[in-house]
């Protein structure tokens, strides 16, 4: 199809739909921007996207969905804007996921994304690190040649997230070296590495749409809702497992002993159980395996769950309500509130997701 003819947005009717549109529209994108990285790291990028293997050979894809990013996609649209004017946009903030996915991969030691081992895992870290820097660099590059009206503010939103993601790594790292973290400095890593970049998301997309001023903050807001839920929802499935499935949970910070959202809440819970949770994050020594469910059923009982999930349900509601007062269409409403009923029920920051269409002819999007 050519670039120059837009999509048919009635024709996305489910959130699936959107989902498979958004990434059909981006990867070409993304492909070409990882293409001018050049050897060696164009393969660990290649490899994390995945369309490669360890050796660059091409692969059955098995890469990143783009749900989340397709949030810039979506508030481009709200009054008719173009999708095809905002992907070199959604494009650079795909890549910007991508050092953000791999760089906590390396912090947290994390060996397994999407059921494959890790770039760190299968390059090593030191080719991690600068595999990372390529992306953002090039991500970085791509915003200051995109020429639009918005440009300028697009970038000074998007930069000043990102220094904000930078700021709540460095206190998530810093909490790992002290006893207690209160609940509401483990929100502030919460919303700096994912409320703050995913209202900017959103931001930017309705500033590439032209949409008016007022609904522009309102696409912000929804933004900042969905960040909320999404990280919420990462840290809930991380100690308990899937919503939905017979999957074992990964527990990977519940190992690690990281001061998440949910633990925090248990242990400013009053809950006699709670000292021995808070026994469990002063110790030295790391958990047997077989314990690890133990810990979980404590921060279950301090009620660390249940706020998570009130808290999510809380956040769901006020980004539908934004949705709501921004979008006049009933009908693209009702679609924009389906698919941000999907981050409360599974992780979809950089889920997998079945092979692209092989063909743009019959593909549904705006």
């Amino acid at each position: 199809m050519s670039e120059s003819i837009e999509l048919d947005l009635s024709l996305l009717t489910t959130p699936d739909q959107v989902a498979s549109a958004a990434r059909d529209l981006l990867l070409p994108g993304v492909r070409d921007l990882v293409g001018r990285i050049p050897p060696p790291l164009h393969t660990p990028c290649a490899y994390y996207f995945g369309w490669a293997d360890e050796a660059g050979r091409d692969v059955a894809y098995r890469g990143p969905g783009f749900r989340a990013v397709a949030l810039v996609l979506l508030c481009a649209g709200v009054e008719g804007g173009s999708w095809r004017a905002a992907r070199p946009v959604a494009t650079a903030c795909a890549l910007i996921h991508a050092y953000a996915f791999i760089s906590d991969d390396v912090i947290d030691q994390d060996a397994a994304r999407r059921g494959r081992a890790s770039v760190w895992k299968a390059f090593g870290t030191a080719t991690a690190v600068l595999a990372a820097d390529a992306l953002l660099m090039t991500a970085l590059a791509e915003l200051a040649e995109h020429a639009s009206p918005a440009g300028a503010e697009v970038r000074r939103i998007l930069f000043g997230a990102m220094y904000g993601a930078f700021r709540a790594q460095a206190l998530e790292v810093r909490h790992q070296r002290q006893d207690d973290v209160p609940l509401q400095q483990a929100l502030e890593v919460v919303d700096g590495k994912s409320s703050h970049w995913v209202a900017a998301c959103c931001e930017a997309g309705a500033l590439q749409g032209e949409v008016r001023p007022e609904r522009v903050e309102l696409m912000r807001d929804l933004g900042w809702h969905l960040g909320r839920v999404m990280q919420l929802r990462d840290d809930v499935l991380d100690v308990f497992g899937p919503v939905a499935g017979d999957r074992e949970p990964r527990r990977d910070d519940l190992r690690a002993r990281k001061r998440t959202s949910v633990v925090c809440a248990a242990l400013e819970s009053g809950h006699p159980a709670r000292n021995e949770l808070a026994a469990y994050y002063r110790r030295p020594r790391p958990p047997r395996q077989d314990e690890l469910g133990h810990i979980a059923g404590l921060v279950d009982r301090c009620g660390g769950r249940d706020w998570a999930e009130r808290q999510i349900a809380h956040h769901l509601e006020r980004a539908r309500a934004c949705v709501r007062r921004a979008v006049q269409d009933r009908r693209l409403a009702d679609l924009m509130c389906a698919y941000a009923d999907q981050f409360a029920d599974q992780p979809v920051g950089d889920g997998t997701t079945p092979p692209p269409h092989t063909s743009h002819q019959t593909a549904p999007g705006p």
